[in-house]
């Protein structure tokens, strides 16, 4: 298959994946028929990976092959039953080959939990990433609790950044830190989105996942 182009994965939903080529363009695409039967037990295809795909006479796309991962962020999805009483089912691929894990949490409004942040500092390192942690809303924290937190991180090893989207604080050393890496900020961590996020990617580029 000489015509094969290739891609990167920059979304996926319900078995469409959206992949851009170098040169800017994007095509929907699905799995090919013999990798679909591979993806019974694990996301095979996902964000972040690069494949190989060949286009359809409609335009769409078939994704014939996948490169091998360097990284993965993955969760097991459990079979259904009473509360933790369940098996691990399938490996479900949160993102592949990213190289940094940007958790965003606000010092404020409301109050970060340590036991999260913790919770996704685990997830990152079993992932093989490089954490960065982002305290955001600064400006709403009048006790400066954010400050012990800052300390007890830096204390074990990880960076943290001050940021306030709203007076645009920050942002700058949050790019510089950030700079030509793919990745990954989980949404549901980002507590002060929307408007840190956006101001976050005008500097970071498109090169993220939230």
């Amino acid at each position: 298959m000489s015509n094969l182009l290739n891609g990167l994965i920059v979304k996926d939903q319900s078995g469409f994946f959206e992949i851009e080529t170098p040169d800017g363009a994007r095509y929907t695409c699905r799995l090919r028929g013999r990798l679909m039967e591979e993806a019974q037990s694990s996301d095979i295809a996902a964000i972040g990976d690069r494949v190989m795909f060949s286009l359809n006479d409609d335009g769409s796309g078939s994704i014939e092959e996948i490169a091998e991962r360097k990284s993965v962020v993955s969760r097991a999805l459990r079979t259904a039953g009473v509360r933790g009483a369940g098996s691990p089912e399938r490996e479900s691929v949160i993102i592949a080959n990213a190289d940094q894990a940007l958790f965003v949490f606000a010092a404020a409004q409301p109050e970060p939990s340590p036991r999260m942040i913790d919770r996704f500092i685990v997830m990152g390192e079993k992932g093989g990433l490089d954490i960065c942690l982002v305290i955001n809303k600064i400006d709403l924290d009048k006790q400066d609790h954010s400050l012990k937190l800052k300390e007890t991180y830096e204390r074990i090893g990880y960076p943290v950044l001050y940021t306030s989207a709203v007076q645009n604080i920050g942002l700058d050393a949050c790019g510089i830190a950030c700079a030509a890496r793919f990745r990954f900020s989980p949404a549901h961590l980002a507590l002060a989105k929307p408007a840190c996020l956006t101001a976050y990617r005008k500097g970071l580029g498109a090169r993220s996942k939230t």
